[in-house]
């Protein structure tokens, strides 16, 4: 029997455009302070530097993340005992599903690749809503 690892599926959204997608896992990154409401942080997102740092530093961001992390690896760990292919998706939201979300999925899908040696793929469902087409990402809102 072919034993494959299970492929992580992370997706960010926002809970101003959609309810949160189907998924193993669901992560409200809502309780993080908001970086669209620091000036400087204002035109970016959570795939820069800045917005992840100032998002995995509040209070215990990123002691909750890594506890769900475990918990995927957990799932990861049965997956790899049963045949054929498997996915264990979570979910992180946010208001717009532009910074937070976007910063903690990214956070995430590093800590879980390399902790349980498995790929993972980030998909991003809102963050073009603001329009930032100064950097060539999403459309005018």
């Amino acid at each position: 029997m072919n034993r494959l690892p299970p492929l992580v599926v992370i997706h960010s959204f926002g809970f101003k455009y959609r309810p949160a997608p189907p998924a193993h896992y669901m992560l409200d990154a809502r309780w993080i302070r908001n970086p669209f409401k620091t000036a400087e942080l204002r035109d970016l997102s959570g795939l820069d530097q800045p917005v992840q740092h100032y998002v995995l530093t509040f209070q215990d961001a990123q002691k909750w993340a890594t506890r769900t992390a475990r918990e995927i690896g957990k799932d990861v760990a049965r997956y790899r005992r049963l045949p054929g292919p498997h996915f264990v998706k979570l979910v992180v939201g946010c208001a717009g599903g532009h910074d937070r979300s976007v910063a903690i999925a990214e956070w995430m899908s590093k800590r879980i690749s390399l902790l349980y040696n498995v790929d993972t793929y980030v998909r991003h469902l809102d963050i073009h809503h603001r329009g930032r087409t100064d950097k060539g990402i999403g459309v005018p809102a």
